[in-house]
Protein backbone atom coordinates (compact mmCIF):
# COMPACT_ATOMS: atom_id res chain seq x y z
CA UNK A 1 0.00 0.00 0.00
CA UNK A 2 1.15 3.43 -0.72
CA UNK A 3 2.48 5.68 2.30
CA UNK A 4 -0.87 7.46 2.21
CA UNK A 5 -2.76 4.72 2.32
CA UNK A 6 -4.40 5.29 -1.16
CA UNK A 7 -5.19 1.94 -3.77
CA UNK A 8 -1.91 -0.58 -3.01
CA UNK A 9 0.26 -0.46 -5.74
CA UNK A 10 2.87 -3.10 -7.26
CA UNK A 11 6.57 -3.16 -7.31
CA UNK A 12 6.87 -1.91 -10.97
CA UNK A 13 3.98 1.18 -10.07
CA UNK A 14 0.93 -0.42 -11.54
CA UNK A 15 -2.29 -0.46 -9.20
CA UNK A 16 -3.11 -3.98 -7.88
CA UNK A 17 -6.57 -4.79 -6.84
CA UNK A 18 -7.86 -5.39 -3.47
CA UNK A 19 -8.68 -8.45 -2.56
CA UNK A 20 -12.47 -8.35 -1.14
CA UNK A 21 -12.53 -9.21 2.46
CA UNK A 22 -16.14 -11.18 1.60
CA UNK A 23 -14.03 -13.36 -0.85
CA UNK A 24 -15.02 -16.13 1.57
CA UNK A 25 -18.74 -15.31 1.88
CA UNK A 26 -19.00 -15.18 -1.59
CA UNK A 27 -17.33 -18.44 -2.31
CA UNK A 28 -19.77 -20.00 0.17
CA UNK A 29 -22.74 -18.41 -1.61
CA UNK A 30 -22.06 -20.13 -4.75
CA UNK A 31 -21.60 -23.34 -3.25
CA UNK A 32 -24.98 -23.07 -1.52
CA UNK A 33 -23.43 -23.86 1.82
CA UNK A 34 -25.51 -24.24 4.45
CA UNK A 35 -24.20 -21.13 6.41
CA UNK A 36 -23.82 -18.92 3.73
CA UNK A 37 -27.12 -17.19 3.87
CA UNK A 38 -26.86 -16.41 7.64
CA UNK A 39 -23.45 -15.26 7.47
CA UNK A 40 -24.70 -12.88 4.88
CA UNK A 41 -27.81 -11.85 6.98
CA UNK A 42 -24.90 -11.16 10.31
CA UNK A 43 -22.30 -9.36 8.05
CA UNK A 44 -24.57 -7.26 6.45
CA UNK A 45 -27.65 -7.61 7.82
CA UNK A 46 -27.74 -4.14 10.06
CA UNK A 47 -25.63 -2.28 7.28
CA UNK A 48 -28.38 -2.49 4.52
CA UNK A 49 -31.44 -2.21 6.89
CA UNK A 50 -29.98 0.96 8.34
CA UNK A 51 -29.57 2.27 4.10
CA UNK A 52 -32.51 1.15 3.60
CA UNK A 53 -34.53 2.78 6.42
CA UNK A 54 -33.14 5.91 5.41
CA UNK A 55 -34.24 5.64 1.89
CA UNK A 56 -37.57 4.30 2.63
CA UNK A 57 -38.53 6.29 6.05
CA UNK A 58 -40.14 3.33 7.48
CA UNK A 59 -39.40 0.17 9.25
CA UNK A 60 -41.63 -2.09 7.84
CA UNK A 61 -40.83 -1.21 3.90
CA UNK A 62 -36.59 -0.92 5.08
CA UNK A 63 -37.23 -5.08 6.62
CA UNK A 64 -38.72 -6.26 3.28
CA UNK A 65 -36.73 -4.82 0.95
CA UNK A 66 -33.86 -6.23 3.29
CA UNK A 67 -35.30 -9.45 3.09
CA UNK A 68 -36.38 -9.64 -0.47
CA UNK A 69 -32.00 -8.31 -1.26
CA UNK A 70 -31.00 -10.32 0.50
CA UNK A 71 -32.95 -13.59 -1.46
CA UNK A 72 -31.90 -11.96 -4.32
CA UNK A 73 -28.16 -11.97 -3.49
CA UNK A 74 -28.47 -15.83 -2.89
CA UNK A 75 -30.24 -16.50 -6.38
CA UNK A 76 -27.94 -14.09 -8.21
CA UNK A 77 -24.56 -14.42 -6.46
CA UNK A 78 -23.17 -15.97 -10.06
CA UNK A 79 -23.66 -11.85 -11.48
CA UNK A 80 -21.44 -10.55 -8.93
CA UNK A 81 -18.21 -9.94 -11.21
CA UNK A 82 -15.72 -9.07 -8.86
CA UNK A 83 -15.39 -5.94 -10.79
CA UNK A 84 -16.17 -3.80 -7.03
CA UNK A 85 -15.99 -4.94 -3.52
CA UNK A 86 -18.95 -7.68 -2.74
CA UNK A 87 -20.35 -5.09 0.08
CA UNK A 88 -20.71 -2.21 -2.96
CA UNK A 89 -22.85 -4.73 -5.48
CA UNK A 90 -24.75 -5.35 -2.00
CA UNK A 91 -25.87 -1.93 -1.28
CA UNK A 92 -26.45 -0.89 -4.93
CA UNK A 93 -28.96 -3.40 -4.60
CA UNK A 94 -30.41 -2.51 -1.60
CA UNK A 95 -30.47 1.01 -2.46
CA UNK A 96 -32.31 0.32 -5.89
CA UNK A 97 -34.51 -1.85 -3.86
CA UNK A 98 -35.30 0.71 -1.44
CA UNK A 99 -36.02 3.43 -4.14
CA UNK A 100 -38.39 1.35 -6.19
CA UNK A 101 -40.15 0.23 -3.18
CA UNK A 102 -40.49 4.47 -2.77
CA UNK A 103 -41.62 5.05 -6.22
CA UNK A 104 -44.48 2.38 -6.11
CA UNK A 105 -45.29 3.36 -2.46
CA UNK A 106 -45.51 7.20 -4.04
CA UNK A 107 -47.77 5.83 -6.69
CA UNK A 108 -50.16 4.14 -5.03
CA UNK A 109 -50.35 7.52 -2.58
CA UNK A 110 -51.76 9.85 -5.11
CA UNK A 111 -54.98 11.34 -5.20
CA UNK A 112 -57.22 9.37 -7.14
CA UNK A 113 -58.19 11.96 -9.73
CA UNK A 114 -54.68 12.21 -10.76
CA UNK A 115 -54.11 8.83 -10.64
CA UNK A 116 -50.36 6.93 -10.29
CA UNK A 117 -48.93 9.57 -12.93
CA UNK A 118 -49.06 12.77 -10.43
CA UNK A 119 -47.47 15.30 -9.13
CA UNK A 120 -45.21 12.93 -6.34
CA UNK A 121 -42.11 13.94 -7.98
CA UNK A 122 -42.16 17.32 -7.49
CA UNK A 123 -45.37 18.44 -4.50
CA UNK A 124 -44.64 18.03 -1.15
CA UNK A 125 -48.17 17.90 -0.65
CA UNK A 126 -48.43 14.45 -2.47
CA UNK A 127 -45.02 13.43 -1.18
CA UNK A 128 -46.17 14.01 2.01
CA UNK A 129 -50.05 13.22 2.46
CA UNK A 130 -51.61 9.67 3.07
CA UNK A 131 -54.58 9.68 0.43
CA UNK A 132 -56.62 7.31 0.01
CA UNK A 133 -57.09 4.78 -2.21
CA UNK A 134 -59.69 4.18 -4.68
Amino acid sequence: MDGDGSTPTTVDGTQERRADRDHGLVEALRLHEPTAAERLVATYGDRAYRLATGITGNAQDAEEVVQDVFWTAVRKIDTFRGESTFGSWLYRIVANAAYQKVRGRRSTNCPPTIGPRCCCATSRACRTSRWPKS
